[in-house]
């Protein structure tokens, strides 16, 4: 319950500085719960810091077109490779993981437009 209400906590962080950032263009945000990584579709797992301590890794993403921000986790591999990767391989992967979340927030607003 702990983690629960630290993860909402900081989900309410980063919404609260994306205002900051884009002001009235952020709206909303929404919470990509998928338990696989948005990146490589690997199931999101836990990141060793240290012998007794294990990190998560929130990360967001602006969502221009809809005025809403996009909250997400990414796996252990993809959150230690994406910032040193460079160039072209990290453009790549960031274009992936927008446009995994992209088409996410679409399909979950199907419903709503009907």
């Amino acid at each position: 319950m702990e983690l629960e209400n630290n993860i909402i906590h900081a989900m309410h962080e980063l919404f609260f500085r994306a205002k900051d950032i884009y002001g009235d263009r952020v709206e909303s945000f929404w919470f990509y719960e998928s338990e696989f990584c948005p990146c490589c579709n690997k199931k999101i797992d836990l990141v060793n810091a240290g012998k007794e301590l294990s990190l998560l890794s929130l990360n967001s993403f602006m969502y221009h077109d809809m005025s809403v921000l996009i909250i997400y986790f990414l796996c252990s591999r993809c959150i230690t490779d994406l910032p040193v990767s460079t160039g072209k391989k990290q453009k790549t992967l960031y274009n992936s993981i927008e446009q995994t979340l992209k088409n996410a927030y679409t399909k979950y607003l199907e419903p709503f437009a009907s």
